[in-house]
């Protein structure tokens, strides 16, 4: 099924609870760069509620390899960046083609480039730098992304931008957009300061950030959702206290509140 950019940025929605990450797609390796070819990472989509512990009000995609699906899949690997060529979105539609997708990201910065010498074509590309990821905070800082964690992912891009522009792919880009962890991880930060405001002691926070495209007439058109809750102590005060409910952790719970804390255009 195509994917539904209104629902996904209104109801809390995953990639997959699973490990799927596309693992049956080969790329084509030059150092950190994993090249993908978008005609042989097809998927079908099929959205699926959750129920269960810490899954109540989650929807996934749950992505399945399908050489005839509608929906092009952009893995990702650790410490590494992976890209591909997405087509115009008419040939894309000759294929049967309408959406893209790439694996939840939770410290992952994803790029988008235009191919100015191959009109409506474009480069997309997610990045990882978990070796940099920051150390458990406290209060917690869901925007923290460290400074050599920065660098990391921008150098990771330059890198594979080159193997775009060098050839034999010889291509003309230009930067159409990016989206990272402190700009869909700035939703918690309200969030926290929501709970803080209610007497809650927040310990940490939890969630994921969806990146999804869609073709929207002779262009593709790219979003983010992030959804989340909070991990907090109630005070002695509060009735849910009393009865043995102080502390609350959404990934093991049976109500974990998700909800969506903020969703944007790339």
């Amino acid at each position: 099924m195509p994917i539904n950019v209104h629902f996904i940025r209104n109801n809390p929605t995953s990639v997959t609870t699973g490990n799927f990450n596309g693992g049956a797609f080969i790329p084509a390796v030059n150092g950190t760069h994993s090249i993908y070819t978008a005609a042989a990472c097809r998927v079908s989509l099929h959205q699926t509620p959750q129920i269960g512990v810490g899954l109540n009000g989650l929807t996934t995609l749950d992505p399945q390899v399908d050489p005839g699906g509608d929906t092009y899949f952009l893995p990702f690997d650790v410490n590494r960046i992976c890209s591909m060529r997405l087509p115009t979105t008419a040939v894309a539609a000759l294929a049967g083609v309408d959406s893209f997708l790439t694996t939840n990201l939770s410290g992952c910065k994803f790029f988008v480039d235009r191919v100015t010498n191959v009109a409506g074509e474009v480069i997309v590309y997610h990045a990882n730098n978990m070796a940099n990821a920051p150390p458990p905070q406290n209060p917690p800082q869901p925007r923290l992304e460290l400074p050599a964690c920065t660098t990391f992912l921008d150098q990771l891009y330059t890198n594979a931008r080159a193997d775009w522009t060098g050839a034999p792919h010889n291509l003309n880009l230009a930067m159409a957009g990016r989206v990272s962890k402190p700009t869909y991880n700035s939703g918690f930060v309200q969030e926290i300061q929501r709970k803080t405001g209610q007497g809650r002691n927040v310990t940490d926070y939890a969630g994921g950030t969806i990146v999804f495209g869609v073709a929207n007439g002779p262009q593709w058109e790219f979003y983010w959702a992030t959804y989340g809750s909070c991990e907090y102590d109630r005070p002695n005060t509060s009735p849910k206290s009393w009865f043995g409910h102080q502390h609350f952790n959404p990934t093991g719970s049976t109500t974990p509140k998700w909800k969506i804390i903020g969703s944007g255009i790339i």
